[in-house]
């Protein structure tokens, strides 16, 4: 992700493996989340929505876990949502 000098936005370019696509985000900020792991200090960052858009995303990315997302909330275009928050974190390196 690239900010802009205002800190506020972002433009992110995102590929579903047949197409990539950009997409502008709000960066609405730092909030503190509620998770099976304790609070984590989060960044909190929304998808900017057109009127003709009806997908929406919302990201919480843990500031002090290298802004890994630890909960997401999605609407698809048929109004089908979800709400994923984490419940574990596996840092270590793997052989």
């Amino acid at each position: 992700m690239r900010s802009r000098a205002d800190g506020k936005d972002l433009k992110v370019h995102v590929t579903d493996g047949r197409r990539v696509t950009e997409y502008r985000y709000n960066i609405l900020g730092r909030e503190k989340l509620a998770t099976p792991l304790g609070d984590i200090q989060t960044l909190h960052v929304k998808k900017v929505q057109d009127p003709d858009d009806k997908r929406g995303f919302d990201v919480w990315l843990a500031v002090d876990q290298h802004y890994l997302p630890v909960r997401i909330r999605a609407t698809e275009k048929d109004g089908t949502a979800f709400d994923s928050l984490v419940d574990s974190i596996d840092s270590a390196a793997k052989p």
